[in-house]
C-alpha cells in the first residue's frame, strides 16, 4: 500500500511526500527495487540528481539492468552533464 500512496503523491506533484513514504518503506524492505527506482525518480523530479543517482545505483545493484532504473539513471546522468 505504501508504494501506491507514493505513486499517487508523485502523480499529483508531491514528490517530497512520495520521498518520505518511499524512505520509510525502504527501512522495512531495503531490497525493494521498485521503491528504490521510484525514490530515484522522485529525486530526479526535484533535480536532486546525486540522491537520484545513489538510489538508482542501489536498485541496479539489487537487480542489474532493470529497465526503469536504467532509464532514470541515464536521465540523471544526462542532467548532470
Amino acid at each position: 500500500m505504501d508504494l501506491v500512496k507514493a505513486d499517487v503523491k508523485m502523480s499529483t506533484g508531491d514528490n517530497q511526500g512520495a520521498i518520505d513514504i518511499l524512505k520509510a518503506h525502504l527501512e522495512k524492505e531495503p531490497d525493494s527495487v521498485w521503491a528504490r527506482t521510484q525514490l530515484g525518480k522522485a529525486y530526479l523530479n526535484i533535480e536532486k540528481l546525486d540522491l537520484a543517482i545513489d538510489s538508482l545505483l542501489k536498485a541496479q545493484q539489487i537487480q542489474p539492468n532493470e529497465p526503469r532504473s536504467t532509464l532514470y539513471l541515464g536521465l540523471a546522468y544526462i542532467g548532470k552533464e
